[in-house]
């Protein structure tokens, strides 16, 4: 997912603006944990964990079990989180055949 937005939406030149595309699909992603753990529960061994609890478990060293829900790398999910792709391929190809001197 990440690969995909550097390619369709930074440059070199725009690289500043990686994290503000990576922050809007960090925020589309934990929009999308909260409204499947309102659809689904949780595991049955996974246990919620309370921020201060989670935070001194971390701090301490414990191990924590976490469930991961993958995002997949395709274009629906980034097509709802950004507008329309800044760069194309052919835009890439095209700087890579006529390099600027």
């Amino acid at each position: 997912m990440v690969k995909l937005v550097i390619q369709r939406y930074t440059r070199e030149a725009g690289v500043r603006n990686l994290e503000g595309n990576l922050a809007a699909l960090a925020r589309a992603a934990a929009l999308r944990v909260a409204e499947e753990e309102q659809a689904v529960p949780l595991s049955k061994n996974i246990q919620r964990l309370a921020f201060p609890l989670l935070e001194n478990r971390l701090a301490n060293g414990a191990e924590v079990k976490m469930e991961v829900i993958p995002m997949n790398d395709n274009n629906h999910e980034l097509s709802s989180s950004f507008k329309a792709p800044r760069f194309d391929d052919k835009e890439a190809a095209e700087c890579v055949a006529n390099p600027i001197i």
